[in-house]
C-alpha cells in the first residue's frame, strides 16, 4: 500500500514539475522582448554605419568658403572679378605666357585682390584696368597715352621709379609678368591716393592724377565714369556673392 501511494505521489510530482515548466515557458513567451523583423535590423545597421561615416563638412558643391571672414570675402572678390573679366573678354582672348584663359584671368583677379588695400579698391582698379588695357598684358598704349606706358594698368616707368624700383619692377616686367604688372599699377595708384605727406585722397582725385592732370576735363570725366561703372557692377555682384557664403 505504501509503495503504491509513493508511486502515485511521485507521478503527481513529475506532472506538477512539467506543468510548472510549461507554464513558465508560456509566460516567458508573452513577456520576453519582441525581436525586430530582419528588415528593421538591417535598416538600423545601415543607419548606424551612415552616422559613423557621415562627413563633418557639407558636400564640396555646397561647402562654404573656409577661413576667416575676411579671407572668405577675398575669395568672393576674386570670383567676382574673374567672372567679370571672363564676360568682358568673351572670345577675344588669344592666350598669354602659355597660360589657359582661366589661369590667365584668375591670375589677374587674385593679384588685384592681393595687392589692393580692400576688396572695394580691387574693384575700382579692375575698372581702371579695363579702361587702360582691356585686361591684355601686352596692350599697346592708346593714342592719348604716353608711348612708354606698359602693362595691365599702363604704367610709365620713368615717372614712377620711386615706387617701382624698390619693388624690383622693370618696364619689361610690366608687359610680361601678371603679378608685377598688377603690383606696379597698384603701387602707382597708392602713390596718388596716399601721398607721403599723409592723408588720403578720394577715389576721384587719385584716379584723376593717375590718368594725368594734363588730360582734358572731358577725358578725365570719361575715364572716371568708365571705372565707376565697372566698380558699381562688381560691388553689386560682390554683395550677392557674400550673401551666399
Amino acid at each position: 500500500m505504501e509503495k503504491k501511494l509513493f508511486r502515485v505521489l511521485n507521478t503527481l510530482g513529475v506532472v506538477a514539475c512539467a506543468a510548472t515548466l510549461i507554464l513558465m515557458g508560456v509566460l516567458w513567451g508573452r513577456i520576453k522582448p519582441q525581436e525586430l523583423p530582419k528588415e528593421m535590423v538591417e535598416i538600423n545597421r545601415l543607419l548606424e554605419e551612415r552616422r559613423e561615416q557621415r562627413p563633418l563638412t557639407a558636400p564640396k558643391e555646397k561647402k562654404k568658403i573656409e577661413g576667416t571672414p575676411e579671407s572668405a570675402r577675398d575669395v568672393a572678390a576674386v570670383r567676382v572679378i574673374a567672372s567679370h573679366i571672363n564676360g568682358f573678354m568673351l572670345s577675344s582672348f588669344e592666350g598669354a605666357l602659355g597660360m589657359t584663359r582661366k589661369d590667365y584671368i584668375d591670375a589677374i583677379a587674385e593679384a588685384l585682390v592681393e595687392y589692393s588695400k580692400s576688396q572695394e579698391e580691387a574693384f575700382w582698379l579692375c575698372g581702371m584696368m579695363q579702361t587702360e588695357s582691356s585686361f591684355r598684358l601686352g596692350a599697346r598704349p592708346g593714342k592719348s597715352t604716353n608711348s612708354s606706358a606698359r602693362g595691365l594698368l599702363q604704367v610709365i616707368v620713368r615717372y614712377h621709379g620711386d615706387v617701382l624700383n624698390p619693388a624690383g619692377i622693370s618696364k619689361l616686367d610690366l608687359a610680361s609678368d601678371i603679378n608685377k604688372s598688377v603690383l606696379g599699377g597698384v603701387l602707382v595708384f597708392h602713390k596718388y591716393r596716399y601721398p607721403r605727406r599723409g592723408g588720403k585722397r578720394t577715389l576721384r582725385e587719385a584716379t584723376r592724377r593717375y590718368r594725368s592732370l594734363s588730360a582734358s576735363e572731358a577725358a578725365q570725366a570719361a575715364y572716371y565714369n568708365a571705372a565707376n561703372a565697372v566698380f558699381q557692377k562688381l560691388m553689386k555682384d560682390f554683395k550677392k556673392e557674400v550673401k551666399s557664403l
